[in-house]
């Protein structure tokens, strides 16, 4: 649990922390002497281990009681968001209400309490989450059918990589109609297609040819010629480029911050040049932001995508990479409230996002192997618990405006081999226990069928 445990400012991004372990106690030290909120990944009946905020702390010698906070932090997140929905006018259950106030109760016994405080804490946490579920369930069921009705808002595309039905492609591709109207492609009924990502600038995403070149300027002028040599010509049912994914504000050895930002400079010059007018999307890595805490500077992934816009590039879309339970070069499940923070923080740049995710599923959960362990897959939720998650979490990120697509980045296990089980489908392209879930979302999101 302590590899988790990081601090987050006011403005949602992690602080660099270094963890220390003193008998019963964690010891976190940043360099700033400013207040700021406990992150940890913390198991919860039920839902098995989530991603937890406490409410805000400041700096002290004399120690916190961490389920206190954790259990004060999510309630009162949660207490916000309701009183925000209530104001608009959503009317929540009985059995929210009453659940929102046990948890309230439950947090009272565990601060003024002489004994068994961690247990009033933990029912507290318990309750807070149950209640965040069905207060984000009834948001959906009020929001989302009036978003689909807009007349000037797409539906929201489902869909899965590499399902597309052509399979000549140089890249991957995926059935896609970002702009929800089908256009007809010259020469048969293929429906439009997304093809990329052209590049993966994350650590391992680039071939291993690539690695070996010594400069970055040979990097940089192999990527482009591929690329140039991929794109021309562009076939007419190709809707929309995925031109670059992975970027994140850490860098690595074969491709630095620096380098990031100047290769995506240089793909969409010269998607500009071949493609004038093409839809285009950039998507980064670790949206939350999770490296931030370990590393020695660096910058956010938001911060990233603003200043390419500032730039004028001509990107179309965002897409947000959430590897969702991996670790520690993926994201960890968290709450509901929390996808819906990521989505309105991201919006405010005023493009279309797409969530881009995959997850690991279909193993026996949550025993896993030790080298997956070592892979990066941490797999802590069961299948139950992860289609509890994605059955609330998706729905209500596909509620918001800004939300124009959900794609599930691997079709088959084996497909990226950084990301193990994270398939629909086994490599033998058998559905896994999951692709119904997947399949009852995407009728709940596109048909309305909630």
């Amino acid at each position: 649990m302590a590899s988790t445990l990081h601090i987050v400012g006011f403005d949602g991004a992690p602080i660099p922390s270094k963890i220390v372990r003193e008998g019963r106690r964690w010891i976190v030290q940043t360099n700033r002497a400013e207040s700021g909120r406990i992150a940890i990944s913390w198991p919860v009946d039920g839902r098995g281990e989530t991603l937890l905020i406490s409410g805000t702390l400041r700096p002290q010698s004399q120690p916190y009681l961490l389920l206190n906070e954790l259990a004060r932090g999510t309630l009162n997140r949660l207490r916000n968001q309701v009183s925000l929905w209530q104001e608009g006018g959503l009317s929540l259950t009985t059995d929210t209400l009453d659940c929102i106030a046990e948890a309230t109760s439950a947090l009272s016994a565990a601060i003024i309490g002489n004994s068994d405080n961690d247990v009033h804490a933990q029912r507290a946490l318990s309750c807070a989450l149950h209640a965040m579920d069905r207060a984000s369930r009834t948001f959906v069921q009020r929001v989302l059918p009036i978003r689909n009705e807009q007349p000037n808002l797409p539906r929201v595309v489902m869909s899965v990589r590499g399902d597309a039905s052509r399979t000549d492609w140089p890249f991957i591709a995926t059935s896609w109609d970002i702009a929800g109207a089908p256009r007809e492609p010259s020469g048969g009924t293929q429906p439009p297609i997304l093809v990329g990502p052209l590049v993966d600038a994350s650590k391992d995403g680039l071939a291993q040819p690539l690695r070996e070149l010594k400069t970055f300027e040979e990097r940089r002028t192999t990527i482009v010629n591929q690329v140039r040599e991929t794109l021309q010509p562009l076939p007419h049912c190709v809707q929309m480029v995925h031109v670059i994914s992975g970027l994140n504000g850490t860098g690595h050895r074969w491709l630095s911050y620096p380098q990031q930002l100047q290769l995506t400079i240089d793909l969409m010059e010269l998607m500009e040049d071949i493609c004038p007018g093409s839809e285009t999307m950039v998507s980064l890595d670790a949206p939350w932001a999770e490296r931030l805490a370990w590393s020695v500077g660096g910058n956010s992934p938001l911060a990233i995508a603003d200043a390419l816009l500032r730039r004028g590039l001509n990107i179309s879309t965002l897409g947000l990479d959430v590897n969702l339970d991996y670790w520690p070069d993926g994201s960890l499940p968290r709450d509901p409230l929390q996808w819906l923070d990521l989505v309105d923080v991201w919006a405010q740049l005023g493009l279309p996002l797409v969530l881009n995710i995959c997850a690991p599923n279909g193993r026996p959960q949550p025993e896993i192997l030790l080298d997956e362990v070592r892979a990066g897959a941490r797999g802590s939720l069961s299948d139950k618990q992860l289609s509890q998650l994605l059955e609330v979490a998706i729905p209500l990120v596909a509620a918001r405006p800004a939300v124009a697509g959900i794609c599930w980045t691997q079709r088959n296990d084996g497909d990226d081999p950084r990301y193990p089980g994270g398939g629909l489908f086994t490599e033998r392209g058998e559905p896994k226990s999951l692709f119904p879930f997947w399949q009852s979302w995407r009728r709940m999101i596109i048909d309305g069928s909630l």
